[in-house]
């Protein structure tokens, strides 16, 4: 929650930027978190479209439900992503939730479902995640059309409102060859997030051998690599293991630090490779490295007699001081 006001403020200081210089009392009747209807109602029939959105933040801010009445009254097809955000942020209420739906059954849908489906996700009870699911199941094509229904799951499930229908759809959004990879990506997080499958294992595979070719695909194979690690699992095949280790982008980098750990440990050679990552000369791989080093997959018991003698000559290396610590708390947990 305190992360969500430091963003929402942020944002909002830019946009008040943006504003007359007549704005101030908004400003004022946010940050006092009195939201004085009668000024916001003001500013959200602004002529000024930053006017607008500067009152539709602080609405967001406000936890209170009872401003779904303004918000349906303001331009949805020029402000539906920051509507949609307020209404998610108010808190559950029958008339927002109803004002969502009939959005989903209206022609603003389409272009705009990411924003309507992670609302409804914030605020909506079983009922509408069982709805949600039957829209899925009752589309005839080969990819539902609609973007979000990912990011609604997430959004349930942070508030424990599951079921294996949505594992299902965020498991068909992950492995339909004619998702679009921001859906892909949506689908993947949710599941790293929430609880992962191992049918997802070959198109995760895939997508981690691929090549790179935009920030896109950086964000998806990192969240590939999250389901392993949620998973515990990690391929044996040693060529995919030295493609993924020759990955030039830090943040996959520091990810292969924390799934490769469970990876099979049979040989001297396969422990090395995962030691070398505590010596890499990135501070955050190599302390990520570190504290992966506690979950270590060890097939064989001589494999441990050498693991602690490596450990022990690490002790008083010229390792970063916090991947050192790290160090120190998996020797504990591995050999206490």
């Amino acid at each position: 929650m305190k992360s969500f006001f430091l963003i929402t403020a942020f944002s909002f200081a830019i946009i008040f930027f943006n504003c007359s210089d007549e704005t101030g009392e908004l400003l004022e009747t946010t940050y006092q978190r009195n939201f004085n209807k009668e000024i916001i109602s003001k500013y959200l029939q602004s002529e000024n479209p930053e006017e607008v959105k500067a009152a539709l933040l602080s609405i967001s801010h406000s936890e209170d439900t009872s401003f779904i009445s303004m918000l349906k009254q303001v331009d949805f097809k020029e402000h539906a992503e920051l509507i949609c955000f307020a209404i998610g942020q108010m808190g559950k209420s029958t008339v927002s939730t109803k004002f969502l739906w009939f959005k989903i059954y209206s022609a603003d849908f389409y272009q705009n479902s990411k924003f309507i489906f992670e609302a409804i996700g914030k605020i909506g009870t079983e009922t509408d995640l069982e709805k949600i699911e039957e829209m899925y199941s009752n589309f005839d094509g080969p990819v539902f059309p609609y973007e979000g229904i990912s990011l609604a799951i997430r959004q349930f499930a942070f508030r424990e409102i599951r079921s294996d229908v949505s594992k299902q759809i965020l498991i068909d959004e992950a492995t339909n060859p004619l998702t679009s990879i921001e859906r892909k990506s949506d689908a993947l997080f949710t599941l790293a997030r929430t609880g992962s499958s191992p049918e997802i294992n070959e198109t995760l595979i895939e997508i981690l051998k691929s090549k790179i070719v935009d920030k896109q695909n950086i964000e998806l194979k990192q969240y590939a690599l999250m389901n392993l690690r949620t998973q515990k699992y990690f391929p044996e095949d040693e060529d995919f293991v030295k493609t993924l280790l020759n990955e030039p982008n830090i943040l996959l980098q520091i990810e292969i630090a924390k799934a490769l750990c469970y990876r099979k440990v049979k040989t001297e050679e396969e422990l090395n490779v995962f030691l070398s990552l505590i010596d890499y000369n990135n501070p955050n791989i190599s302390n990520s490295a570190a504290n992966s080093l506690r979950n270590i997959q060890i097939e064989k018991e001589e494999l441990n007699t050498y693991l602690e003698s490596y450990l022990l000559g690490k002790i008083n290396s010229d390792l970063p001081p916090h991947t050192l610590g790290e160090l120190l708390v998996s020797t504990a947990i591995l050999f206490p």
